[in-house]
């Protein structure tokens, strides 16, 4: 016979639930706590790790031009790569290298104490570029000169801009659309 449903639901809820039963459902209740906590845990760590990973993209992408340009300059001068062109004629070193859409030129801002040793291709920024060494006369100190075509979204002035990176000095200009970078290791 039906019973009216109030009545049927007091009857169903007021049933008690053995020790076995109550047992049962607390380990039921503690497994889902303690995944909730590893989820907790793991969500956790990977913000950190996001917010890690995004605050160094993020610096990089705001350090001025100049100081981008120069710890580049200095990571290829140190490695002290060979050159593919051997000689100490721009004109000749610019010839080999023609794939660069410019003439790699003498910077009217070296003066005669530089002599060219020769060029190799390299990169300043995604753009390519001659990487020029040069050996200074006086001292015989290795330098090396890097030249790119100045895109258009790089403001370089025409005014020499120094900065030290990690025990090379990085001196940078601009001439007539050319940028220039010396780089040579202080002692």
């Amino acid at each position: 016979m039906k019973q009216p449903l109030n009545k049927a639901l007091r009857e169903y809820y007021s049933q008690e639930i053995s020790e076995e039963q109550l047992h049962s459902l607390n380990q039921a209740s503690t497994r889902n706590t303690k995944k909730h906590l590893q989820w907790a845990f793991s969500g956790g760590l990977g913000f950190v790790v996001a917010a890690v990973l995004l605050s160094f993209v993020f610096n990089t992408a705001h350090e001025p031009l100049s100081l981008r340009i120069a710890k580049e300059v200095s990571y290829n001068h140190s490695k002290q790569m060979p050159s593919e062109v051997i000689s100490s004629d721009y004109a000749q070193v610019g010839s080999s290298l023609d794939r660069l859409g410019f003439l790699v030129k003498e910077s009217k801002r070296l003066d005669q104490t530089y002599a060219l040793i020769g060029g190799r291709y390299c990169s300043i920024q995604g753009h390519i570029a001659a990487q020029l060494k040069l050996q200074a006369s006086n001292n015989s100190q290795d330098l090396t000169l890097f030249q790119f075509k100045v895109p258009k979204e790089f403001s370089l002035s025409s005014e020499i801009h120094t900065e030290l990176v990690k025990g090379v000095e990085v001196k940078i200009w601009q001439e007539s659309g050319i940028g220039f970078a010396l780089a040579r290791t202080l002692d």
